[in-house]
């Protein structure tokens, strides 16, 4: 027995044009949201952008930040009485779905990277740790509420504990 759809010429010519329409469509294999574009990515650690500085007499200590695609770029150096003594080229990357802090240092490790695993991100505090390396194995990275970018290194360097802390202030 035929269904009562079927039995007029009109009605199996609409039923014909409405699924050859939706054939036609332009994404019809590929799911819903098969044209969306990715998320942004969310950069963390964009409160760390600038020029930031600490003098301590006749030594000063800063890091320089921009924002890139992947997180950010940096450079670090220390200036001792009006030398530079020591530089490195920093970056804060999205890899794999983590974050990671990278650091070349100017005449250490061969002039290869280091790269420290972003272990926690809350509250304007940034822990990156690589127990492999001799020193640092941890840098700290904290935004305080007097405007200061506190950063604080530890580790074991020869069988000995040894930490640093610098309280940068913006630069304008």
């Amino acid at each position: 027995m035929t269904s009562f759809l079927f039995r007029t010429p009109a009605a199996l010519i609409a039923i014909c044009f409405l699924f050859i329409l939706g054939s036609c469509s332009e994404n019809s294999n590929q799911p819903a949201d098969a044209d969306k574009s990715p998320e942004p990515l969310v950069n963390p650690f964009e409160g760390i952008a600038g020029n930031w500085g600490e003098i301590r007499g006749e030594n000063a200590f800063y890091e320089n930040w921009t924002i890139n695609d992947s997180g950010l770029n940096g450079t670090g150096m220390m200036v001792q009485g009006g030398d530079t003594v020591f530089h490195e080229e920093l970056e804060i990357l999205h890899k794999d779905g983590e974050w990671f802090y990278v650091v070349r240092i100017d005449g250490q490790n061969s002039g290869e990277a280091i790269m420290y695993m972003n272990t926690l991100s809350e509250d304007s505090l940034y822990i990156f740790e690589n127990p492999d390396h001799d020193f640092p194995q941890a840098i700290a990275y904290q935004l305080r509420r007097s405007g200061e970018l506190q950063i604080k290194t530890r580790g074991n360097e020869d069988g000995t504990v040894r930490a640093e802390e610098f309280n940068l202030r913006p630069i304008r």
